[in-house]
């Protein structure tokens, strides 16, 4: 739970819990009085009981202020992050959350904890610091820059532990920093040695520099370790997430460039836009903003100006201007969803961020198979995916997808741990079998989108959800919630979903043919049908068996098995359109070929396993 939560329930029992703390203290007019936060008598020390205002506090005489939680805190002489976790237990809660299943564990290497030799005054390092930087010796001491004379020396330090290390060489190649990092260290944020035991708000930004400038304006900051960008760029998030919940206001202050501003926007959807706030300064960074001269005066006035996040509900046209040209002129290197993973798709579909796709067709058609390429695919492209298959056991889906992955029918052991290593932290699993309740779907969604950066997510299938299937209003509900989750949380989800009972299988199923109410496909910006070519499988078993076949049999067999059906793609312009593709299938893998002469491949290189 966040600090602000956790101070809310206490102020719920204020007049309880501060009889408690402060036994000496006097009810008088709805506030409790005592002498101070020691607990002697007197009225220097006020507590709101009840209403809006219950749990604030003053104490007159020292000018020190603060909610229930601020209160706990000191009377016990605990940081913020202690009193969190006593105030949990009190309430018997966990701070931490729900955790979704992962196929493996990553293990860290924590670099050396011997202590360090000081920068020495003189040295190369500490004039550029000092003297190009402005950074100020009780600075440079704080965050505990070591010695060296070509490089600096940022040691990420947290509970009095060195976690991580960055070195930077002052000569620069080619104009471009030369950069090494501690090898298998668990990414961190630099700064938190220097972060008051109490403080409530912090400063997120993009270099170690200006996380050391924020400090010498009086601001508490803390730098995340591989600058600006998306997607791993921002992993550290997975190990710190719970380390920022003591925070009611953090202040997200990335450079003012693409890669800024793609960490930023991913930052806030981890955690969470209500507690976030966007800084623009006047200058490249803080430490640009130093070296200009810019007073502690001149940072606040920015840092008070932050832009809160507004509902997306109301915003002034003009916000979208750029972003309505990009899809009329797009944007080379700029990522605007991942395709289907075939070449022949390749410019005809994409699955856009915010997007929801409905999976239909016929029981035993492959539609799950199909869609578990899918999931490969986006892999491959960088996607992080978390499944809800609910029809199938979570090592039943892992076979699966060591098959496909692998392109083999019976993988050794190495081969399937090589997977685990290209899956790591890019696949999850919503252990669950059987029927699921869509809030603790979502429940769980979330928390995968804000700790691990998941930004696909599958739902196999609709009628595992607890939605009957003439319950058209409740069907509707659920997909109005599944499209509310991808647009606020800017990811994409796939729900499958089957088609009414046909007559015969013969023709490809379509939007139209969804079990249920029609809400499904009109909510869906994008619905697909997989449709596998049973007259073919009939006919080549007859061939197999040595039967007569026809001149027109012969032409089915140069049919594809598979084919796979887009009728609807709501975004779609250009060569982004509906159609029908086909497919060749390989058994022994569940892979699906687009090219007939085709071999199915792994999709790790096959030099990563021990051949023999």
């Amino acid at each position: 739970m966040l600090a602000t939560e956790l101070s809310a329930l206490l102020a719920q029992r204020c007049e309880e819990i501060v009889r408690d703390l402060l036994p000496n203290g006097e009810k008088k007019s709805g506030e409790w009085c005592v002498g101070s936060i020691q607990g002697e008598k007197g009225e220097s020390l006020k507590v709101h009981l009840k209403g809006a205002k219950a749990g604030v506090w003053a104490d007159f005489a020292t000018g020190e202020r603060g909610d229930m939680l601020d209160l706990w805190a000191k009377i016990k002489g605990q940081s913020t992050v202690e009193a969190m976790k006593e105030v949990a237990d009190y309430f018997n809660f966990s701070t931490s959350g729900y955790k979704a299943t992962r196929p493996s564990k990553k293990t860290f290497t924590k670099p050396p904890q011997t202590p360090v030799e000081p920068l020495k005054t003189m040295s190369p390092v500490h004039i550029y610091l000092s003297n190009t930087r402005k950074l100020s010796e009780t600075v440079i001491q704080r965050f505990k820059i070591p010695h060296s004379e070509s490089e600096i020396v940022f040691n990420y330090i947290r509970d009095k532990e060195i976690i991580f290390v960055k070195r930077m060489k002052l000569e620069r190649k080619d104009g471009k920093k030369q950069i090494v990092v501690s090898p298998n260290a668990e990414p961190c944020l630099f700064g938190w040695q220097v972060i008051p035991p109490h403080a409530r708000t912090v400063v997120i930004c993009e270099g170690e520099l200006d996380a050391m400038s924020f400090c010498q304006y009086g601001i508490p900051a803390l730098s995340v370790p591989f600058g600006g960008g998306r997607g791993e760029k921002q992993r550290w998030l997975e190990y710190e997430i719970e380390n920022l919940n003591r925070f009611d206001e953090i202040f997200i202050c990335m450079d003012n460039d693409d890669a800024g501003q793609e960490a930023a926007k991913e930052i806030v959807n981890r955690l969470g836009a209500h507690r976030c706030r966007l800084v623009e300064l006047p200058m490249k960074d803080a430490n640009e903003c130093l070296m200009n001269g810019l007073s502690k005066e001149d940072i606040q006035f920015f840092i008070d100006d932050a832009k809160s996040l507004d509902p997306e509900e109301l915003r002034p046209h003009s916000d979208f201007t750029m972003e309505a040209y990009e899809i009329i002129h797009p944007v080379t290197g700029k990522f605007l969803g991942y395709n289907l993973g075939w070449e022949k798709c390749e410019d005809h579909f994409l699955f856009k961020p915010s997007g929801l796709t409905m999976w239909t067709g016929y029981n035993g058609h492959g539609k799950t198979l199909f869609l578990g390429q899918v999931m490969l695919n986006m892999i491959r492209q960088g996607a992080r995916v978390c499944v809800a298959s609910m029809e199938l056991y979570p090592a039943e889906l892992m076979a699966r997808t060591y098959l496909q992955t692998t392109a083999q029918q019976s993988p050794s052991l190495e081969f399937i741990k090589a997977v685990d290593t290209w899956l790591e932290r890019n696949l999850f699993i919503f252990n669950l079998v059987g029927t699921g309740k869509i809030e603790r779907l979502l429940e769980v969604f979330l928390y995968a989108r804000r700790r691990y950066g998941v930004d696909v997510f599958i739902v196999d299938s609709l009628t595992t959800l607890n939605i009957a299937e003439d319950d058209y209003n409740g069907q509707k509900e659920l997909t109005e919630k599944l499209r509310d989750f991808k647009l606020q949380y800017d990811c994409h989800i796939h729900l499958v979903a089957h088609p009414r009972k046909p007559r015969d299988e013969s023709e490809i199923p379509g939007k139209y043919d969804i079990r249920g109410g029609g809400a499904i496909s009109d909510l869906a910006d994008n619905c697909f049908a997989v449709w596998r070519n049973k007259a073919k499988e009939e006919i080549v078993r007859r061939q197999a068996r040595g039967d007569y076949l026809t001149p027109d049999e012969y032409e089915v067999l140069k049919e594809h098995d598979s084919f796979l059906k887009c009728d609807k793609n709501r975004h779609g312009r250009g060569k982004f359109k509906e159609g029908v593709v086909g497919f060749w299938f390989h058994e022994p893998s569940g892979q699906y070929l687009e090219r007939e002469s085709l071999l199915a491949r792994p999709y790790i290189e096959y030099s990563c396993v021990n051949k023999s």
